[in-house]
């Protein structure tokens, strides 16, 4: 519980290191820097051997050590500059002093409880029994003020007039102060001096209590005192000039163990306050840690960093400490890890080539296998480096690669490979090479020749042919024999291309079915080499069709509908169907089909349909003017001969009907007809109906049924073209026709039969009434005719097929 001296100056010159030096009989040795880090102004060890430190970063730490090195178990980051701490009695609670104050921190919650700020930075700070804080002042105030928890209690010591550089609560609760006026100031709880110690001739550097409450007090000249509960005194003199400023107790109580502020640890017999040994390193000691098996640690302060310095114990100098050599006596040898007696280290006296095998030690051609024959891993051949054991017992080694090397070291018969394919050369030895010189890995009809698809057969060479079992197919690792020699191999499927007929040489790759579906089928007789066996194809001797759906005897390559019989050519499909494509018309109309049946010349062509109709159009625009003359002439003849029969026909309608209308009136009234007899309409109009009138009045005469408004509204209609066949007159009407023919009747030349004029007049006679045909014709594969309808269809359909087809 002791606090560090802020006014010890560390003064060291230099760092010093001494490798491996005995410093005592006891043949300890420094093995130098182990673990260092920032400056610590805490490291406590526990009685269970772990370490609390705090740095001067504020870190709070619980470690434990292994040969020097500190293993954190947990670290707590404050991130707050510290100066020096203090931990209570019962190892659970930290003081920690800042700039502005202190805060406490609980080991056991890993937590800050609280902090305090007070106005004055304090230098020191130690805790009591009674777990409260006592703050105290080097300079300035002077004095120790007691805190508990944030409060103080009133309780504070007297002025300390010229200062101290050393404080501690001891055991009893009692304030002991290192004035500077060298001598120990001690008060009671209610801060008042109670003795004041005035032995010490130096400055005081150190104050701590033994586990007996004994006093200890240091001084910055070498000196120790020790005061006993009675105050004794006994003292020390360490015969140097460094300050003391570290006490702790050895683990057995038997020794005190005093470092200084240069680096010397004191090992100081308790009883006779004796120094006995002590230990050298480089920077201000702070803690001594133990180790076990008598090895330990020592923390020092340098310049802003700690460093840890791990000691142990070494008889013989070897760098090794005595509980870790197993050859205490002899530096050239500490370990003999197999325990045969020879070391480890094989360079040293007794070295042991296999320090882990107890059955072993030399090794004199130095391949690393034993000379013992009945060790472990003994040498077969102790002399020979390359080789060490023979598993078949050959003579030959195991290691193929080396001198006298068994490529087959599990087989007696066989020991050289000239060619690397892992079948012997040896002919009488098991799976011997049939082609020792060429590398080769076929297995089934001979061992170690080329065998290129790796299906176990080798390919045949001018030594092994296929007759002898060499591979029919080198390239196919599903297939090796062919017994008709075509190329298929006798291997069934899932094999590829297995030959369907294995007994007979063919070339086939395909059969046909009815369906039009076709299956592979390989080697079997194809006579006109299409790819289809001739079972299957309807065409065998034909290599361009293979198949006939419709059996019309016209494959289904050059059928143009293999579906339908009926159908074989594009003309047929376009007579069959009624189909009005361009390319249908070409065989459908009759001028182009004329055109093609023509008389040519040695060298004419035929034009393409299409070439021929835009031919065709182009004449008749050239010969439009020519025949518009003609075509009207004509038009006018049968139209005036229409109309002149027309006017005939009237006549005789208006004669007959007049005939009749006599003959009734004479045979109701028994007068003749008057054709001037006014009507009842007439006589209302001039007024003097119904004085003679004939028939009523007709109400609506002279009345149109509906009166259309006109509409002048411009409307914008959209005209649609609609193409239309231009047909010139010997189209329309064959030139052999009579105009008499088309009027329907014979135009009289001179006057009209009498015997034609009473059969007019006859009222018994009727005009003959058109039959409708009893079979309604077939429609075309198109449909109706544009513009056509059903009903039309009924009665005219059988002229528009005899002329269009």
């Amino acid at each position: 519980m002791h606090g560090l001296n802020r006014w010890v100056v560390v003064l060291i010159s230099a760092l010093f290191f001494l490798p491996a030096t005995v410093i005592s009989a006891s043949n300890t040795i420094n093995t130098g820097v182990t673990d260092d880090g920032i400056q610590l102004v805490l490291i406590e060890q526990l009685s269970d051997g772990t370490i609390i430190t705090v740095n001067q970063a504020g870190e709070i730490s619980k470690q434990t050590v292994s040969s020097g090195n500190l293993v954190p178990l947990w670290v707590f980051e404050t991130n707050i500059t510290t100066t020096t701490a203090s931990i209570d009695n019962g190892f659970e609670m930290l003081a920690i002093v800042t700039n502005s104050g202190y805060f406490t921190f609980n080991l056991n919650t890993i937590e800050i409880d609280y902090f305090n700020n007070i106005s004055n930075e304090p230098t020191y700070i130690d805790w009591d029994s009674e777990g409260d804080i006592w703050v105290a002042y080097g300079t300035g105030l002077k004095k120790a003020i007691e805190y508990r928890g944030q409060v103080k209690t009133g309780n504070e010591t007297e002025t300390v007039s010229m200062g101290f550089l050393q404080f501690k609560v001891l055991n009893d609760d009692t304030i002991a102060f290192g004035g500077v006026d060298r001598k120990v100031h001690i008060f009671n709880q209610g801060g008042n001096l109670v003795r004041l110690l005035t032995e010490p001739s130096s400055f005081i550097t150190l104050i701590s209590q033994d586990l007996e409450n004994n006093l200890i007090v240091g001084t910055a000249s070498g000196e120790l005192y020790l005061y006993d509960s009675t105050w004794q005194v006994s003292d020390l003199d360490l015969s140097i000039e460094e300050n003391l400023i570290h006490f702790q107790e050895s683990e057995n109580g038997l020794n005190y163990l005093i470092g200084t502020n240069s680096g010397t640890l004191f090992v100081v017999e308790k009883a006779t306050l004796s120094a006995q040994q002590n230990y050298l390193i480089s920077g201000a000691v702070i803690q001594l840690i133990n180790e076990p098996e008598g090895r330990l640690s020592i923390v020092s302060n340098s310049d802003g960093f700690y460093e840890v310095y791990f000691f142990d114990v070494d008889s013989d100098g070897d760098g090794v400490s005595d509980s870790e050599d197993e050859y205490p006596s002899d530096q050239s040898q500490y370990i003999d890890s197999d325990g045969d007696g020879y070391g480890d280290n094989i360079t040293g006296s007794n070295g042991d080539k296999f320090p882990y095998d107890s059955t072993q030690f030399l090794d004199s051609d130095d391949d690393g296998y034993g000379d013992n024959p009945a060790g472990n891993n003994s040498d077969l051949f102790p002399l020979n480096p390359d080789q060490w054991v023979d598993s078949d017992g050959d003579g030959y080694g195991d290691n193929s690669n080396g001198l006298f090397g068994d490529q087959f070291p599990n087989d007696s018969t066989q020991w050289n490979d000239s060619d690397g394919d892992g079948y012997g050369d040896n002919i009488s030895g098991n799976n011997s090479d049939s082609c020792p010189g060429q590398s080769g890995y076929s297995t089934i009809d001979r061992y170690g020749c080329i065998d290129s698809d790796t299906d176990g057969y080798s390919d045949p060479d001018s030594n092994f042919s296929i007759a002898d079992g060499a591979d029919a197919l080198p390239d196919d690792d599903t297939q090796w024999s062919d017994g008709d020699l075509d190329g298929y191999g006798d291997n069934p499927a899932p094999a590829y291309k297995p030959d369907s007929c294995p007994l007979n040489f063919g070339n086939s790759t395909k059969q046909q079915f009815r369906d039009g579906t076709n299956m592979a089928k390989f080697g079997c007789i194809d006579s006109d080499g299409d790819g289809f066996e001739d079972n299957s194809d309807d065409f065998p001797n034909d290599r361009l069709e293979w198949f006939d759906y419709d059996l019309d005897g016209i494959g289904s390559n050059s059928d143009y509908d293999d579906t339908t019989s009926q159908i074989k050519t594009i003309k047929d499909y376009c007579i069959v169907s009624g189909d009005n494509s361009t390319t249908c018309k070409s065989y459908t109309d009759l001028d182009y089909q004329e055109y093609l049946n023509r008389q040519k010349g040695p060298d004419e062509t035929d034009l393409s349909y299409s070439a021929w109709l835009l031919n065709e159009q182009h004449s008749n625009l050239e010969q439009e003017d020519e025949t518009l003359t003609s075509t009207i002439k004509e038009v006018s003849i049968v139209g005036g001969s229409i109309f002149a029969v027309a006017c005939v026909i009237i006549l005789l309608v208006s004669f007959v009907v007049k005939r009749r209308k006599v003959s009734k009136f004479v045979k109701r009234y028994g007068v003749p007809y008057d054709s001037k007899q006014v009507t009842a309409s007439q006589e209302a109009l001039e007024g003097s109906a119904g004085s003679s009138a004939v028939g009523g009045i007709e109400s609506n005469e002279g009345w149109d049924d509906e009166i259309v408004e006109m509409d002048f509204t411009k409307v914008d209609e959209e005209i649609t073209e609609t193409p239309q066949t231009m047909m010139d007159a010997e189209e329309l009407y064959d030139p052999e026709v009579q105009i008499t023919d088309i009027a329907g009747m014979e135009v009289p030349t001179d006057d009209i039969p009498s015997e034609q004029v009473n059969s007019v007049l006859n009222e018994d006679t009727e005009a003959p009434v058109e039959e409708k045909p009893a079979n309604t014709p077939p429609l075309p594969a198109s449909g109706l005719p544009e513009g056509w309808t059903m009903e039309q269809w009924e009665w005219y359909g059988h002229e528009w097929l005899s002329r269009f087809g």
